[in-house]
């Protein structure tokens, strides 16, 4: 898993928006959605709380 993926999970697990996250790192709401989407298919998960709870679970964030 790629270090902003990492990064866009830990503020997603904090109940940021994808407006919030991207003002956090940086960067554009489009490339927070692109990171999630990533960190959701090497996850296997099929949407954002399903993504930050595996994550969590494997002790990612």
């Amino acid at each position: 898993m790629q270090e902003r993926e990492l990064e866009v999970l830990a503020l997603a697990a904090e109940g940021k928006s994808f407006d919030e996250i991207g003002t956090s790192l940086g960067i554009a709401r489009l490339t927070v959605q692109y990171h999630l989407q990533n960190a959701m298919l090497k996850l296997g998960a099929t949407s954002k709380i399903t993504a930050v709870a595996k994550a969590i679970r494997f002790g990612l964030i």
